[in-house]
């Protein structure tokens, strides 16, 4: 695999990120990755504390941490948790602040017969809580939506309910992390979607659908379309690569994956070789 080191090597046009957990299981690949990240300009995402040398060895860019209630006892849409949940999410956006990262991953939780009505209004109250906490840490939360499948009962499974809460908290240091792979499964139309609530989407999550793979062919979404339509809306964010490359290597995957979504970001040619022009 080529590294942007070599001087044949292009720079990558579309800004990119990915999670330690998809394409590093052990120290030797945590430290590969760390190096081809530092080699290309990859972002990580949500790395595990034995990560951190690593990480700060090679002076990477660490986009965001996650804070507790995907699921389980204390949740942010059950009020009644929220004395012993916010003081948690504080102290991620405390230590994000500190390692300079500027987002923190928040989840809805498991829906455990709430009702919508009640969840939204809980999650709206506790992140209104915490807008301004994370606003005066620099720091955006950015709220996650999944699918019912992979994650059963969880109650953020759908765009519209995530945009309702957000709408409620109205702030700037609250936004949407679309994942594009979980959207896709909840059978919605993701470039609509992605492209219809944009002032809201701080970052993008994306896989093949519906197994969680190479993000090519052979898988349901289409990603060339839905890349032009995006980068043309004004998105201007990170994609995150959160697939799972399978039994193929795992950097070898991921570059090849980044590349492709580079390649669509170019502009059209004619023939001549030319760029066109509208």
């Amino acid at each position: 695999m080529r590294h942007m080191t070599d001087p044949d090597q292009p720079t990558h046009r579309i800004p990119a990120s990915a999670p330690l957990w998809c394409f590093a299981k052990t120290d030797a690949q945590v430290q590969a990755l760390c190096r081809y990240a530092a080699e290309s300009g990859l972002a990580l995402e949500m790395p595990g504390r034995q990560a951190w040398p690593f990480v700060e060895q090679h002076r990477l860019s660490v986009i965001n941490l996650t804070a507790p209630g995907m699921s389980g006892r204390r949740q942010l849409n059950r009020e009644a948790d929220h004395n012993d949940l916010l003081p948690q999410i504080e102290a991620v956006i405390a230590e994000a602040a500190a390692r300079h990262i500027p987002q923190v991953i928040v989840f809805s939780g498991n829906r455990q017969g709430i009702s919508d009505r009640e969840a939204k209004r809980a999650m709206a109250n506790g992140l209104a809580h915490l807008a301004p906490i994370a606003a005066a840490a620099g720091v955006t939360l950015t709220l996650e939506v999944l699918n019912a499948f992979d994650h059963p009962d969880y109650h953020a499974d759908r765009t519209r309910f995530a945009i309702d809460v957000l709408e409620q908290v109205d702030a700037i240091s609250v936004r949407l992390l679309y994942d594009i792979y979980h959207m896709h499964r909840m059978d919605e139309d993701v470039k609509q979607q992605v492209t219809a609530h944009l002032p809201l989407i701080a970052h993008l999550h994306l896989a093949g659908s519906p197994n969680r793979d190479f993000p090519g062919e052979g898988q349901a979404i289409d990603y060339r379309g839905l890349v032009e339509s995006v980068l043309e809306a004004g998105y201007v964010g990170r994609w995150g690569f959160e697939f799972l490359p399978g039994k193929t290597d795992p950097l070898e995957t991921l570059d090849a994956a980044r590349r492709r979504f580079d390649a669509w970001a170019l502009p059209p040619t004619n023939t001549s070789g030319n760029v066109e022009h509208d």
